[in-house]
């Protein structure tokens, strides 16, 4: 999902819509203008939400809901993702300091089937050749 780096996570154009956030200020106020800002990207509070933590911690999963309630112990000073299991959209915090969230992911299977078609042909050319993706 990222193609870029977390100060860019979406470079390569993979999601159709990119919206941004930045207005961190480390008060109560912003906190809640963060909450609120989460809450209108309209993915449904049931809705279960992979987290990674970039430092070392494992996944986490948890309600989309349970997210926001907890922004200030997630996405403070380190760079988190989180998406769900449609891969349909991704949240990319950056260091605490800005969010970009991605929707309506664009897959072009042109790049699939192109590694396909190689690994075919491996195939007709070594055919006792035990390939670890087939």
């Amino acid at each position: 999902m990222i193609t870029g780096e977390f100060w860019d996570p979406f470079a390569k154009g993979n999601f159709k819509t990119v919206e941004t956030y930045d207005r961190f200020y480390g008060i109560q106020a912003s906190k809640q203008e963060l909450k609120k800002w989460l809450f209108n990207r309209g993915i449904a509070f049931p809705t279960w939400v992979f987290v990674l933590m970039a430092a070392n911690e494992p996944p986490m999963l948890m309600t989309w809901k349970m997210m926001i309630k907890n922004v200030e112990h997630l996405f403070f000073g380190d760079d988190v993702m989180v998406f769900d299991k449609t891969a349909n959209w991704c949240l990319v915090c950056y260091h605490g300091k800005r969010m970009f969230f991605g929707r309506d992911k664009i897959y072009d299977p042109a790049e699939d089937e192109r590694t396909m078609t190689e690994l075919n042909e491996r195939k007709k050319k070594y055919p006792r050749f035990k390939h670890p993706f087939l």
